[in-house]
């Protein structure tokens, strides 16, 4: 059953909608900002005894405005790790959130720089502390783990303080920065399904090159970019092996199409505006429905929904809902589930564009190397590549 999910408007339409809920007994999520549901205010809040509300409320959206300590979100609503654990009928005494703004794909946080005195968690520490207090996993709980955007928001910024001298030579360095991503992702899984977890959603990444962050700048957006797509399809290459020698499932949401359907359609998703952040916009003025993003790199409760009923409709897709159990794992890869998709798409731009031929031996130990040039030989794509200019990419960077 364990496949990546790519985005399609066939299964976007909510032909789930009405078929039986997935029956997870329990869903514990680890991740990031995007995730988080108030850990990392709650514990800037007690550590500064009530004196620091991070991110501040408003504008971020405070759901017990009341009492203490506050529960903040990365946006001006729920988040989809609030709402789909009740769409998929999960009670909420078994929602376990571990998930932390700030964290990176390993120990450290971004934000630690803020809050040097405090412990602030990446992704392994999410795990390992989930781990020191729980005997053993639920066997029929859902495990989502999705990180890795501040790793390529950190890797932008490093990028832009010391640029390299050319763009062949930023590729080791992204390839560097995406092995370490993805290695602490599968450092992630195997320890939670040594504990007892067997069933994943693991999201990839958006393109983090057309967050508000980082499209400002061309080089900032490229680094995005190629982090993003590195790193997706190293998950593509990577996971199915995974779950095979686990023995667990893995159901991958392509959120990197996803988002570029967003992006290329918003009208047909209610949006106006998905370039800007909503926060700094004139507050008489602006209707919020129109914006996906909310500040610079977290969408709006609006973008937030999309995605619960992505990952509600990817569960569906995958099997489950007919009943549960995990399946055959018939693929070393799920990239032939990705052809055609905006990511394989700009997989191969990055390839035949950037001059990244000359980086493919960065690849070997990911992985990479063999499926990127098994998917720039695919039929499908030649006429793609061939209409690619690559000092288009090039230019700005060299």
């Amino acid at each position: 059953m364990g496949k990546a999910i790519h985005f399609t408007d066939e299964l976007f339409k909510f032909q789930f909608k009405y078929q039986p809920k997935p029956k997870f007994t329990s869903i514990y999520i680890f991740g990031d900002s995007l995730s988080d549901n108030g850990n990392l205010s709650s514990l800037i809040y007690k550590a500064s005894g009530g004196t620091i509300s991070f991110p501040p409320s408003p504008p971020y959206f405070n759901s017990q405005p009341l009492l203490s300590p506050p529960q903040i979100r990365f946006s001006n609503g729920l988040v989809w790790a609030d709402t789909l654990p009740a769409s998929l009928g999960i009670s909420s005494t078994k929602v376990n959130n571990y998930a932390y703004g700030g964290a990176t794909s390993g120990f450290t946080n971004g934000l630690q720089p803020l809050f040097p005195n405090l412990p602030l968690l990446g992704l392994l520490t999410e795990v390992n502390s989930f781990t020191k207090t729980t005997l053993k996993a639920d066997p029929k709980g859902l495990y989502v783990v999705w990180a890795g955007a501040n790793d390529g928001f950190n890797l932008a910024g490093l990028l832009a303080s010391q640029p390299p001298s050319s763009l062949q030579a930023a590729f080791p360095i992204i390839t560097d920065a995406v092995k370490t991503a993805i290695n602490n992702i599968t450092t992630a899984i195997t320890t939670l399904a040594n504990s007892g977890a067997r069933t994943f959603l693991v999201p990839n990444l958006p393109n983090l090159g057309k967050t508000p962050l980082l499209s400002q700048n061309q080089a900032s957006a490229f680094v995005g970019k190629a982090f993003s797509v590195l790193f997706d399809i190293g998950l593509a290459i990577m996971l199915p092996k995974l779950e095979r020698s686990l023995k667990i499932d893995i159901v991958q949401p392509d959120v990197y199409s996803l988002a570029e359907d967003v992006f290329n359609r918003p009208e047909e998703y209610g949006f106006k505006n998905v370039t800007d952040p909503l926060i700094g916009q004139n507050p008489l003025t602006v209707n919020s429905e129109n914006f996906f993003w909310f500040d610079s790199q977290h969408p709006t409760t609006k973008g937030q929904a999309i995605l619960t009923d992505f990952f509600q409709d990817s569960l569906f897709a995958a099997g489950y809902g007919k009943g549960f159990g995990y399946g055959k794992h018939e693929s070393d890869s799920n990239l032939t589930q990705l052809l055609g998709s905006p990511l394989a798409k700009d997989a191969i731009e990055l390839a035949l564009g950037s001059g990244l031929f000359q980086g493919i031996s960065d690849f070997k130990s990911l992985g990479l190397g063999k499926d990127l040039l098994g998917l720039i030989g695919d039929k499908s794509f030649l006429s793609f590549g061939n209409t690619l200019n690559s000092s288009e990419l090039l230019a700005p960077h060299a």
